[in-house]
């Protein structure tokens, strides 16, 4: 409460001193006034000290002090100015003021100027050239240096009211002039000698530049606002407009705006104007730096802007940031050095530091171009918005619509300009569509300064009247690169012109036009589409050149269609008739002919034109009678010039494919064809399926070259020939998936040659050859549906053979691989298409590679011969040696017979069985061989009678007899009775053999069990045919009996095993356990089993093995397919042995079943005996074989269904 006490009483006592002593200043100055008025000295010496404090002389008639808010005053009446070095009168005021900072004095003790204030003076002002203006003979600089103090720590604030300045002279280096009819600043202030406010009215008459207008002067008249102050300067011209003698601008404003950033330095500035006249600009050039008056003269600008506004920032960086916006009306500059100009721009601008975009919307513009014109292009009305961007010093300029029109022209554009410092020119990319209405008028578009003026007149003088529709123009490219010679951009321009009259040369008749689409790409002028008529000639669709409009030459093509008979009349009186001998009479020509005319105007040089009038073929065909397909789309022609008659190309279509046809004239004296016609084209597989029934398209791809020649025969040759076609070819680019020879990649070349004769109406020859191993000689009668064969042979190989005179067709040679299942996979659509084995006459074929139903033979030579009721196929080789008959029908009586001395195969027949064949499309089916093998697997002799019933095959008595073995039984490939197509296989043999080891050798398996005595009982069957394929889908029981004998340990990887014997897995393990026990070997007294077969794996129970030193009894399966085991074995020594403490029989329930089934095996029991169990498992060829126990035995056997046969 003390300390608020206290603070009270301090606030409210500095109040009362501070009133106190503006009280004592009150009556002090009273006192001062009353007391300097009296004394001379002391007005003495406040001259004396003003003119030291102010720093010029100072004089005045009187004086007076006064208290004001901003503190002490001193008021001088009648006052002069006037500095010593150089010596001027300065100022003449009717008052000035001295102000102090009353706290300053009090402090400091001495009398502080903060204020010097001028009211109702007058400035003599003048102008020196490049100078600028000068006041009272001072430059602006001088005049504000006076009233800088250096010696002064504090700053003296100068003010001016109610300032007139009146201007004396004018002193230019050009004959410009001006009168100031009123210049009075209403406000001045300048603060420690910085101007930071200034204000007036002014008006300036008859301003007047020679060098710009002659005899012609403006006023100016405004009000001008300046201010400066911490933050920037503001300068506003108000009021203001400009006047001529006929003329008065519209009233405008004109405001700039400046901001300070970082320091003192501008860093911003706006300016904004509603109205500009840049035709006034001129007056006022001379007081312009000298930059800008260069610029000026350079562009020349006219016209008015409005609405003006631009924003300046971040100046005193390397890139100013800018935003403008303006509205501009009948603009008028002069670019590039008067190179372009232009005048009458009206429309909006809007422009930043990153783009921007101009309305253009005149309707009287003026284009010069002075580099492509001598005249100024004039137009009515251009229309559109451009928008420009800068991205990384790049310019991108814009717009989608622009358009132009005049009284004969109109055009809408959309337009996109990319340029960069490094490059000549902009990139430039344009579409413009357009329309004319008067050619000739347009005839002033034409570029006449960058056009040879020979073309230039060419053009001027040809296109005499039309109108254009429709037209379009595209650019693209850099424009340093025009005309686009080397792909590097593009100009292209098309229109339809009508009712053209083209004058193309003076010594032709005009040219007629109704229609033309008329193109020009690049510097490629021409037209395809289009309608004329020369003389009354009418054409359609003719054609016009010039391919390069630098060297212009004029091309005309002008086919004239006309009816037959005309054509008929001209070939009948032209020496054109010369070329048609007659021989046409081999074929048949349909289509119709026409005349040409063609020309060539080189147009710089008008007197080396050449003209051409062709006898044209057009869109015609061509039968060769007895031959098909017809050629068609034949165009060609007979040519008359001025110095030579002549034939050319001709070209047509063939297999629907382009072709080329040359004609030309025998020159030998006695060669009996006269006339050849050379053919050139491609053939594709789909066309050559289509037309020629020899070919599939499912078989041959690609597309080939091919040549081929039409010979015609002289018809007054003494040696007849006949009319014939050859055709060559290296075949590269197609590909057949025939069987070999004929099969034939892509890109592999083969030649193909053939000749094909027309002898008479009804006989045709063909002879030819595919690649050096495979030719030809084909007979054929002609008939009303085509060629019919008749006789012929298909030779192999290099060997030449005599000419085959019998009907049907022959094949012989030598080949080096033929795959049988391939022809035949062919032969099931192509004998239906061809009757081919109908064709076959005989065969005789050495092979050095021949593929059959998966089985390759090496080295074999087949002769095949037809029979009254079948083929007969003899057969010489290693592998294959003997006699074949095969019935040509398969349901008849006549049986399918194999007697062979030798039938060796390589692997087992996979793909019998199959959809393909069915047991009852057999025939009945007889074998007879003495050496029958499959592999490694060696049988001997086969005798087998299959008999064809209406289910199937069926045989009752089999027989194979080998050196040391023999199976009899009987087979069948039967329907299965429940009616759904499907079919099963079945065997029931006897094995016997009196040397096991050789047996199995013999049958590719290891010796591993040495007997001489075995017998195998088989009974199985499965689904479908008797393929190699059956093991998985095998049924049926099996049943093995061996005698005394030894078994032999299997050797992993020496070959096949017999899986059903998994016996011969145990003996090298037994040999490590029970060492003392068949350390003499393991022999066997007998060895039996049954196997029940499911699915292809082979389940057995009872598999036993009794010997002397101990018995064995194995059950579980062997999977036949995959040929692996799951079986456990219980071996039983007979004689006292110390067992395997793991494997030892332990009394319990769980080997109850287990002494049960065994005791059955063994027929005795096992109480007594000692055991060991082991697991077999893994594949048949090295089999895993471990320690097991009664567990495991009891599992398997149960998985088996052993445990359910011994209850």
């Amino acid at each position: 409460m003390r300390m608020k006490q206290k603070s009270n009483f301090i606030i409210k006592s500095i109040l009362y001193s501070v009133f106190v002593l503006i009280i004592l200043l009150v009556i002090s100055m009273n006192q001062l006034n009353t007391v300097i008025l009296k004394k001379q000295e002391y007005q003495d010496y406040i001259k004396e000290w003003a003119s030291n404090e102010i720093g010029v002389l100072f004089e005045y008639e009187n004086i007076r002090f006064r208290l004001s808010m901003p503190g002490p005053e001193i008021i001088f009446y009648d006052v002069d100015l006037s500095v010593l070095n150089p010596e001027k009168n300065l100022i003449k005021a009717d008052e000035i003021i001295i102000g102090f900072d009353i706290f300053d004095s009090i402090i400091n003790k001495n009398a502080s100027i903060d204020r010097f204030v001028v009211k109702n003076s007058n400035f003599l002002s003048s102008y020196a050239d490049r100078q600028g203006f000068y006041i009272q003979g001072l430059t602006l600089e001088e005049l504000i240096n006076v009233f800088r103090l250096p010696t002064r720590e504090n700053d003296i604030e100068i003010i001016g009211y109610d300032i007139a300045v009146n201007h004396s002279q004018l002193d230019t280096k050009k004959d410009m002039s001006f009168e100031i009819e009123e210049l009075k600043l209403s406000s001045l202030e300048i603060i420690s000698g910085q101007l930071k406010k200034i204000g007036g009215d002014f008006s300036l008459l008859n301003i007047s530049n020679s060098d710009y207008q002659v005899n012609k002067s403006i006023d100016l008249k405004g009000r001008l606002n300046y201010t400066n102050n911490a933050n920037g300067w503001d300068l506003e011209v108000e009021d203001f407009y400009t006047q001529t003698e006929t003329d008065r601008r519209p009233l405008s404003s004109f405001k700039i705006h400046s901001g300070k950033g970082i320091g003192e330095n501008i860093n911003a500035i706006v300016i904004n104007a509603t109205f500009l006249s840049l035709d006034d600009l001129g007056y006022f050039i001379t007081w312009m730096p000298e930059k800008y008056d260069a610029l000026y003269s350079q562009y020349q600008p006219s016209g008015t802007v409005s609405n003006f506004s631009i924003d300046l920032s971040l100046l005193q960086q390397d890139v100013i940031n800018y935003n403008f916006v303006s509205r501009f009306s009948n603009i008028s500059l002069n670019i590039d050095s008067k190179k372009i100009y232009f005048s009458g721009l009206t429309g909006r601008v809007h422009a930043n530091s990153n783009g921007g975009n101009i309305e253009i919307n005149s309707n009287n513009l003026h284009l010069g171009l002075s580099e492509y014109y001598s005249n100024v292009l004039n137009f009515s009305d251009a229309n559109g918005t451009f928008f420009w961007e800068n991205i990384n010093e790049n310019i991108n300029i814009l717009t989608d619509r622009f358009s132009l029109s005049n009284a004969f022209f109109e055009s809408q554009s959309s337009i996109k300009i990319n340029y960069s410092e490094e490059m000549q020119l902009p990139f430039a990319d344009v579409q413009t569509d357009w329309n004319i209405s008067d050619i000739k008028a347009a005839m002033k578009f034409l570029p006449i300064r960058k056009m040879n003026p020979t073309l230039f007149s060419w053009f001027n003088k040809s296109f005499l009247s039309g109108k254009a529709i429709n037209g379009k123009t595209l650019l693209r490219g850099e424009l340093s690169n025009f005309p686009f010679d080397k792909d590097n951009g593009l100009f292209y321009s098309e229109t339809r012109i009508s009712d053209m009259t083209l004058n193309y040369s003076e010594k032709w008749p005009d040219i007629f036009i109704k229609d033309i689409d008329l193109i020009v790409d690049g510097m490629h002028l021409y037209s395809n589409k289009n309608q004329f008529s020369i003389t009354g000639n009418i054409v359609n669709d003719g054609r016009m050149d010039i391919f390069d409009l630098r060297n212009p030459v004029l091309i005309l093509h002008a086919p004239s269609q006309e009816s037959l008979g005309a054509i008929h009349t001209f070939i009948k009186n032209s020496p054109i008739s010369d070329f048609f001998g007659g021989y046409e009479k081999n074929l048949e020509l349909k289509g119709g002919l026409s005349l040409d005319f063609d020309f060539f105007y080189p147009i710089m040089d008008k007197n080396s034109y050449e003209f051409f009038v062709n006898l044209k073929i057009n869109d015609s065909s061509l039968e060769i009678n007895n031959f098909k397909p017809p050629i068609t789309k034949i165009n060609g022609l007979i040519a008359v010039s001025r110095n030579y008659i002549s034939s050319n190309s001709l070209t047509a279509k063939f297999l629907n494919q382009p072709i080329k046809i040359s004609l030309s004239q025998n020159q030998e004296v006695n060669d009996p064809y006269i006339f050849v016609a050379d053919i050139k084209g491609k053939a594709k597989k789909e066309d050559l399926a289509r037309n020629f029934e020899i070919f599939d398209e499912k078989n041959i791809y690609g597309i080939m070259d091919y040549f081929a020649s039409l010979h015609f025969p002289s018809m007054n040759s003494v040696q007849h020939r006949p009319f014939k076609v050859t055709i060559e070819s290296n075949l590269k680019g197609i590909g057949t998936d025939l069987p070999l020879p004929f099969k034939k990649s892509v890109e592999l070349e083969k030649s193909l040659t053939t000749t094909i004769e027309f002898s008479n109406n009804d006989r045709v020859k063909s002879v030819g050859n595919f690649g050096e191993d495979v030719r030809w000689n084909f007979n054929f009668f002609v008939t009303e549906s085509g060629w019919a064969f008749d006789h012929g042979a298909i030779t192999l190989g290099e060997n030449n053979y005599p000419s085959a005179e019998s009907r049907g067709l022959h094949i012989r040679g030598k080949t080096n691989k033929i795959n049988y299942d391939n022809w035949m996979q062919l032969s099931s659509e192509e004998v239906k298409r061809f009757n081919i084995f109908d064709h076959i006459r005989s065969v005789d074929l050495h092979i050095n590679d021949f593929s059959f139903y998966d089985q390759s033979l090496v080295d074999h030579r087949f002769v095949i011969d037809r029979g009254a009721n079948e083929w007969l196929i003899e057969a010489y080789g290693s592998q294959l040696d003997g006699l074949i008959s095969i019935p040509y029908d398969f349901l008849g009586d006549d049986p399918l017979m194999l007697n062979m001395q030798s039938f060796k195969i390589s692997n087992p027949i996979t793909n019998l069985g199959k959809k393909t064949i069915t047991p009852d499309s057999l025939p009945s089916i007889t074998v007879k061989i003495n050496d029958f093998s499959i592999s490694d697997r060696n049988f001997g002799s086969l005798r087998a009678d299959f008999k064809r019933s209406n289910d199937g095959l069926r045989a009752s008595d089999i027989e194979v007899i080998g050196e040391n073995f023999k199976m009899n039984g009987n087979a069948g490939w039967v329907i299965d009775e429940l009616g759904n197509g499907s079919s099963h296989s079945f065997v029931k043999a006897k094995i016997i053999s009196n040397n096991v080891e050789e047996t199995m050798e013999a049958l590719g398996y290891q010796p591993l069990i040495n007997s001489k005595d075995m017998n195998i009982d088989i009974d199985v069957k499965w689904t479908g045919g008797p393929s190699g394929e059956f093991l998985s889908d095998l049924t049926g029981e099996i049943k093995v009996e061996f005698g005394n004998g030894q078994l032999n340990e299997i050797n992993p990887g020496a070959g096949r095993v017999f899986g059903l014997m998994s016996l011969v897995a145990l003996p090298r393990r037994l040999s490590l356990d029970f060492s003392d026990v068949f350390e003499k070997g393991f022999g066997f007294d007998e060895i039996k089993a049954s196997f029940r077969l499911e699915n292809g794996s082979a389940y057995t129970c009872n598999l036993s093995l009794k010997g002397p030193a101990a018995d064995i009894g194995i059950v579980g399966n062997a999977d036949l397919k995959d040929q692996n085991y799951n079986q456990v074995a219980l071996v039983s020594t007979n004689v006292g042995s110390t067992l395997p403490i793991v494997g030892a029989v332990v009394a319990g329930p769980q080997a109850a079943a287990a002494l049960l089934l065994f005791s059955q095996i063994f027929k005795k029991p096992l109480k007594e005996m000692g055991q060991v169990y082991y697991n077999i498992d893994g594949l048949f060829v090295d089999p895993s074989v471990e320690i097991s126990n009664t567990e495991q035995f009891t599992l398997v056997s149960d998985r088996s269904g052993c445990l359910y046969e011994s209850l």
